[in-house]
This record gives structure tokens, sequence and C-alpha cells, in this order.
């Protein structure tokens, strides 16, 4: 049996950290003018998002980098963004930067916003199970949050879930998490946005459009996110670590479920498109299996 020497524990590090547990925290966008700034930021079409059906949407550099992904909910005064609670200093900081003479209020509500609800579809069968409803709760009360469909096993069941749960059933959706340790590391293609319906081709300009519908147009993603698997329990992964393969750098891990999500182990990891070798490991020897994701991943 594989001898594994190195201990996989949540530690955090000036370079990359873990997963960060998934805490989430809220920025509220309002005033006249909210819709109008974030459809000049963001990737997703604001005048689509809906106030009980949350949607996908990324923040990009001019680069074509993502700084990071955030649940957008339409509320009264505007927009209400969930984003990854290491995140939400910079974010504001910078979403004020491009204010202008914009009237937009950038608010940042008291949370915290840390415990979820999975639920099951009405089928309730284990193969055909899908993340079709979840309840993020918080305080203020519960936001009904609405994730993409896809076939999922038995562990999405309907009840309570802790934070690392969550994370790790939006991790095995395919829905990637960007937090501190990899905010502006990859594109958006890189990272399946644009297979999850965070991306519109069809609004007009917003930062990073160019690089993000110059890649659209050409076709040519040669890494994207896929799903690795590791059969331990109680063990974690540093997001931005290497994934090997006979002693090369094959990949980079983008998310990791933690170490209280459940045995096993999840992991979203930017690989080739082609030419996916057979056998994976992390750097201190971890074997790593190849696990299907709820979406289909195109050729490049």
């Amino acid at each position: 049996m594989h001898q594994n020497t190195r201990q996989y524990q949540a530690v955090e590090t000036g370079r990359k950290m873990t997963a960060e547990n998934g805490k989430i925290a809220a920025i509220d966008v309002g005033g006249p003018d909210a819709l109008g700034f974030l459809q000049g930021q963001l990737t997703q079409d604001l005048e689509t998002v809906r106030s009980d059906a949350p949607s996908y949407a990324a923040w990009v550099n001019p680069a074509g980098r993502v700084i990071t992904i955030a649940d957008v909910v339409r509320t009264n005064n505007g927009f209400r963004l969930y984003v990854p609670a290491s995140l939400r200093e910079l974010i504001v900081e910078r979403l004020r930067k491009f204010r202008m003479r914009s009237s937009v209020e950038l608010e940042i509500p008291d949370g915290p916003f840390f415990e979820a609800t999975v639920a099951k579809d009405k089928n309730d069968h284990a193969e055909s199970s899908t993340i079709a409803r979840r309840r993020l709760e918080s305080d203020p009360p519960l936001l009904e949050r609405f994730a993409t469909s896809g076939p999922l096993a038995a562990r999405t069941a309907a009840g309570r879930r802790t934070v690392a749960e969550w994370q790790r059933a939006r991790l095995q959706a395919g829905i990637p998490w960007i937090g501190k340790a990899t905010t502006e590391r990859f594109t958006a293609q890189q990272i399946n946005l644009d297979l999850i319906g965070a991306i519109s081709f069809t609004k007009g300009c917003y930062s990073g459009q160019e690089i993000i519908a110059r890649t659209h147009n050409l076709g040519r993603v040669k890494r994207r996110a896929r799903r690795l698997t590791a059969a331990i329990g109680d063990s974690t992964v540093l997001c931005g670590d290497d994934i090997v393969c006979d002693g090369k750098k094959t990949g980079t891990v983008i998310a990791a479920s933690g170490p209280d999500s459940g045995p096993g182990l999840d992991i979203l990891a930017l690989l080739p498109v082609v030419g996916l070798p057979d056998e994976f490991t992390l750097p201190g020897g971890l074997p790593l299996t190849l696990a299907p994701l709820p979406y289909e991943i195109p050729d490049p």
C-alpha cells in the first residue's frame, strides 16, 4: 500500500493558503448607478440577475485574470455580492477606485455568512441528484441560492451542511473557489467559468472582456479545471500546490476540500485538456484520481 509521509494540514503562509474553510462575506452595491457600474466590472449580465436565483459572476482584471468569483443577487437598492471573506476588503477598495462620478454606494453588511443547506432535487435519486437549491444562512436572514444542475452522488443529500461540506459540494459541482491564495492567477476559461454560466458573451464591455472574448472566439483553451480525488481522511491541501506526474509538474491546485468536510479529498486543479496522464500525485506522493464533473470539458 502507498505510504505517504507528508501530513496535509490546514496551514497558511505568505505564499499560499488552504481553501480558507469556505468563509463567505457580503458586499452591497447600491445606488442609482449600481446596475451600470457592475455591468462594466463583472462578467455576468446583471440585467438577468434575480432576487431569488443568484448568478455566478467573475471580476476579471484587464489582463484577463480572475480576481474573484461572486454569487450575485438583486436587492431593493441594487445588488449583493457574496465573495470569499479573505478578499472582501481588497474587492471593496478596488471597486471604489472605479466609481468615478457614478452614484454608487459600497457597503459591507453584518455577517457572518457561514452556514449552508444543500437540498436534493425532486427526484431524490442518488445517481441523478443535483445541487438544485442551497440556502445560505446569514444574519440578516436567509438567502435562497440556486446552483448549476448536474449529476452528483448521494453525498449531496438534503440536510444541514457545515461550511466545509458546502464548499466540497461546490467543488464536486465544478464551481471554483478563488480566494486570497489564487486571486489573479487563472483566466476565466481556465477555471470553466464559461461552462457554468458565469460569463455573458452578449452584454456590453466590462473589465477583461477583450481577453475573454478572444479566447472564446479562438476556442483554444489548452488547460482547464478538472476534478481530482484522493481516498484519505482528515486531510487537506494547499491552494497553489503542484500536481505532479512522473516527478514533473503537470498542473496546479485551484481549490481543495477542507479536513472537516468528510472522508477523502476533492480538488479542482488546472490540468491539460488533452494528453492527460493516468496517474497524478501531490508533491508529497499522495496519489490522486481523475473524477468526473457534471458538465463536459470541450476539446481545445
